[in-house]
């Protein structure tokens, strides 16, 4: 068994304290940190067969108290059969006696605690865990995953869950204190990744998941895509307040960064002109409306596909309208063409060209179909190189 201690980890995270103003005038206080780099919980399963058992203790606002505990277990062994093996990965937390988190109860000795996505309300209107279970224990089950012949067990909400939220809540005498642990748990629960944490220090007073308190936070990369040998996409959790993004990468051990930018709206971008099967590294930044800039995110890495699928593989571009079906204004999302400025032409059943205009990769883009009879209808966008076209459907 191996415990982690937050105490002993706070040299390697980044802890930030700000004010927001609450509608109530109330001036709230959020104490948020960051861990950098992440607080990873992968137990190891080698030499097999093999268990490990992984601990990490959080004392949220530093009173040496823990507040919650988690735990990680992965056991790879033989189950009594000559050929045959066992796989059970197990991911838990609990809170010490005082302090709580969101969840239900859908089984007698486990609870779920509650997915919580980015800008969700945590506050007392929640259900909250407070109550031991029979077995003595408030237990929040994120993933259980167990395999043997003949069976297996699949529980716990958590599974694939990528940056979200748990709500927690502090409690001393008199007082109940709000706030979020951001987490990640692999599809079969066989890690455990905690990203960072905030709480209001102002009693009783809301937070949202995610709220940090910053001027302009960093958004927070969650996933990245390979599309290509050339390509990957990256995805990020918007920022409040963004006005842009700023995404830098390159080849690991390389000096010079590659940038490229995205509009506010934007969520993902593919990067294009990779080497296959090279390692990279990638970060992103917002610059917000007030014209501040945030930090550059965590660092994060992908290896684009192999290059023995270069030759099959075309690189690719991704065209998205929306509402489709419409009658009035349609929103025209792009990415992953070479080039920024993009000829488009909406061309009808008959093949006749209805339309010749201008798009720019980096820029939201909004058009009228108004005036264009009920039917169907095909956009083609190229930027010289790629062409890709989408389907539309104009009705009244």
């Amino acid at each position: 068994m191996h415990t982690l201690n937050h105490k002993k980890l706070l040299g390697l995270s980044a802890a930030a304290t700000a004010f927001l103003a609450l509608p109530a005038g109330t001036q709230a206080q959020i104490a948020y940190t960051n861990f950098d780099p992440d607080i990873v919980l992968d137990p190891d399963t080698d030499p097999w067969p093999h268990s490990e058992d992984l601990y990490y203790n959080l004392d949220m606002n530093l009173d040496g108290e823990i507040d919650f505990y988690f735990r990680a277990f992965a056991s790879v062994s033989y189950s009594g059969w000559l050929t045959s093996n066992y796989y059970m990965n197990q991911q838990w937390m609990w809170p010490n006696d005082l302090q709580a988190f969101a969840g239900t109860l859908p089984e007698p000795w486990y609870y779920n605690a509650s997915v919580m996505d980015y800008g969700m309300l945590i506050n007392n209107d929640l259900n909250w865990v407070e109550d031991n279970l029979p077995a003595g224990n408030k237990t929040a089950q994120l993933k259980k995953y167990y395999h043997t012949p003949g069976t297996v067990v699949d529980n716990g909400n958590w599974g694939g869950e990528n940056g979200k939220f748990v709500a927690v809540r502090l409690r001393t005498p008199g007082q109940k204190f709000y706030g979020w642990v951001r987490i990640s748990v692999s599809p079969l629960g066989d890690s455990l990744t905690i990203h960072d944490f905030a709480y209001n220090t102002v009693s009783n007073a809301p937070i949202t998941a995610g709220e940090t308190g910053l001027v302009c936070a960093p958004p927070f990369p969650y996933i990245t895509q390979v599309v290509s040998p050339t390509q990957v996409k990256v995805k990020w959790q918007q920022t409040e307040n963004a006005a842009n993004y700023r995404i830098r990468y390159r080849e690991i051990g390389a000096t010079e960064w590659i940038s490229v930018k995205a509009s506010a709206s934007k969520s993902s971008k593919i990067l294009s002109g990779l080497n296959c099967g090279v390692a990279y590294e990638w970060q992103i930044r917002a610059t917000c409306t007030d014209g501040s800039i945030s930090d550059w995110s965590d660092m994060q890495n992908f290896v684009p596909a192999s290059c023995r699928l270069a030759d099959a593989s075309e690189p690719t571009a991704q065209v998205e309208l929306f509402p489709n079906p419409t009658g009035g204004m349609m929103h025209i999302n792009v990415d992953g063409f070479t080039q920024d400025l993009l000829e488009a032409i909406i061309v009808d059943m008959q093949g006749s060209i209805v339309r010749t205009f201008v798009l720019n990769q980096q820029e939201p883009s909004v058009i009228s179909v108004e005036d264009l009879p009920v039917g169907n209808y095909m956009m083609r966008i190229s930027d010289g190189i790629m062409t890709e076209t989408a389907q539309f459907i104009v009705v009244e």
